[in-house]
C-alpha cells in the first residue's frame, strides 16, 4: 500500500483508508528505528493513538505489517523450490517493501534455496527510473520488459539482455498516456474502497491452521464426508509413465528434471526419445516435469508439465 502519487486525485474515501492504513501498520520500534526482517511489510510507526486504528481496519492491513505472525509464517520456510526459475523485479524507491535497495540485503530478493534466482532492480538497468510500490506492477516498461524476458527465455531474466532503449519509454505495453493520469486516480479510489468495505479487526486475524499444519484430523474433509481426510493422508501414488519428447529438441544440451532432479533419456521402442517419470509412493503434492533444450536452429525450448498425485479419476 502506497500513498498516493504526487499530483494524482483521491477521493475522500481512499484518502481515510490510507489513513486507516497508516494506523493499523503503527506500533512499537527498536530505538533506533530499524527493522530487519526479510519480507517486511508495513513498517509500524508511533501512531498508537490514532482515532482509525480504535475504529479497526481491514485484516490485510493487520498482515502487511512487518512484525505480523503472516509475515513471520510467510518468511519461515524455504525460499525457493528445485526446478523453478524466479525472477525479482523490485524498486529501489519502494515506500511499501523496505529496506530495498540492493539484492544482498533487500526485503524483496530471494537469496536462499535451490531455485535459479535472479534479483534485478529497476535502477541497475534504468538508474533514473523513479517507478516506486505500486507503478513498478502497472506502468513501469523496465519491469514489463524483465518479465517479458523470463517469459521467454529459459531460467530467470538476464539484465544483459533488456535493450536499454526501454529507458525512454514513459509506459508498458497497453498503458495509454492520455488517460494514465485518470486511470490511476481510479485505481487509488478502487483500492482505497476495497479497505473500507472489508470487514474492521481491531487486531491482526489468527492464522487459519493449515498455515501451521496444526489442523485437527478431518478438517479437510469435503463434502463427501469425514472419509476423504484420511484417504489424502494415507494415499501414495501408483502412477509410473513414459513421456515422450519432441522430436525437433537436440540431444545436446538436453535437459530434464522432475522436481529438480535430473532424469535421464532414453530412446523408446519406437526410436523416439523418451524420460521416465514415476510418481509411486509420493504423497498427494503436484510434480513438475521440466524439459529445456534447443531445437535445431538453436532456438531455446522450455516445456514445463505439471502432475497431480492421489486425485480421483474421473
Amino acid at each position: 500500500m502506497s500513498s498516493p502519487a504526487a499530483g494524482s486525485q483521491c477521493s475522500d474515501t481512499a484518502r481515510a483508508s490510507w489513513s486507516c492504513a497508516g494506523a493499523c501498520a503503527s506500533g512499537r520500534t527498536p530505538r533506533d528505528g530499524r527493522r530487519r526482517h526479510r519480507h517486511g511489510g508495513l513498517q509500524p510507526r508511533h501512531a498508537l493513538g490514532h482515532p482509525r486504528l480504535r475504529e479497526g481496519c481491514a485484516p490485510a492491513t493487520f498482515q502487511q505489517r512487518s512484525d505480523s505472525n503472516f509475515t513471520a509464517a510467510l518468511n519461515s520456510s524455504q525460499e525457493t523450490f528445485p526446478g523453478i526459475d524466479y525472477t525479482e523485479a523490485y524498486t529501489r524507491l519502494d515506500e511499501v517493501v523496505t529496506p530495498n535497495l540492493d539484492a544482498a540485503t533487500g526485503s524483496s530478493s530471494l537469496r536462499t534455496g535451490p531455485g535459479r534466482k535472479a534479483n534485478v532492480a529497476i535502477q541497475d538497468i534504468c538508474p533514473l527510473d523513479p517507478s516506486e510500490h505500486l507503478q513498478i506492477g502497472t506502468t513501469d516498461a523496465v519491469a514489463f520488459a524483465l518479465v517479458d524476458d523470463a517469459l521467454t527465455h529459459a531460467g530467470p531474466a538476464d539484465p544483459v539482455r533488456i535493450d536499454r532503449a526501454v529507458c525512454a519509454q514513459p509506459f508498458q505495453p497497453g498503458v495509454d498516456g492520455s488517460t494514465v493520469a485518470t486511470d490511476s486516480a481510479a485505481s487509488f479510489t478502487a483500492l482505497g474502497n476495497a479497505f473500507v468495505r472489508a470487514p474492521s479487526v481491531r487486531e491482526e486475524p489468527a492464522l487459519r491452521c493449515y498455515v501451521t499444519a496444526s489442523c485437527p484430523a478431518g478438517a479437510s474433509a469435503g463434502a463427501s464426508g469425514g472419509g476423504s481426510g484420511a484417504t489424502s493422508r494415507m494415499c501414495a501414488s501408483r502412477r509410473r509413465f513414459t513421456v515422450h519428447l519432441e522430436r525437433s529438441v537436440r540431444m545436446r544440451g538436453l535437459r530434464v528434471t522432475l522436481d529438480g532432479r535430473r532424469l535421464k533419456v532414453r530412446r523408446s521402442r519406437a526410436g523416439r526419445r523418451a524420460v521416465v517419470v514415476d510418481l509411486r509412493g509420493a504423497k498427494r503434492t503436484t510434480a513438475t516435469l521440466r524439459i529445456v533444450g534447443r531445437d535445431a536452429r538453436g532456438r531455446a525450448v522450455v516445456r514445463t508439465h505439471r502432475y497431480r498425485t492421489c486425485t480421483r479419476r474421473a
